[in-house]
């Protein structure tokens, strides 16, 4: 099983993806137990305009959730590293209720 594509609005993957090499390419993170799943996963995320980035097992998903800093947030692969990294479970609760100020925004704006 390979967690992907929950931590992107469906408007970024449907308008953001880019070219490899692009400046500022957006980044998503998957999670997995089997390396030969992760790594079809990971090139089908290049494959679609998106920079590929490892989040660790399954166990580790957490991380991308609502509730870190990696959710939803249109990241390059260095600032998404830096997130998954940065993700605490003790501020879980607190960093969801900011995402979903912020995604309320964003929606807001769409209008």
């Amino acid at each position: 099983m390979i967690k992907a594509f929950n931590n992107i609005f469906a408007k970024s993957l449907r308008e953001k993806g880019v070219s490899k090499g692009t400046k500022g390419r957006i980044a998503l993170s998957i999670a997995g137990d089997s390396t030969d799943a992760k790594a079809v996963v990971l090139r089908l995320i290049d494959s679609i305009g998106f920079d590929p980035v490892d989040a660790g097992t399954l166990a580790d998903s957490w991380r991308q959730q609502p509730g870190t800093p990696a959710y939803c947030r249109d990241l390059d692969a260095t600032t998404l590293k830096r997130a998954l990294g940065e993700a605490d479970q003790n501020r879980i609760a607190e960093s969801r209720a900011e995402q979903e100020a912020f995604t309320r925004r964003l929606i807001a704006r769409a209008k």
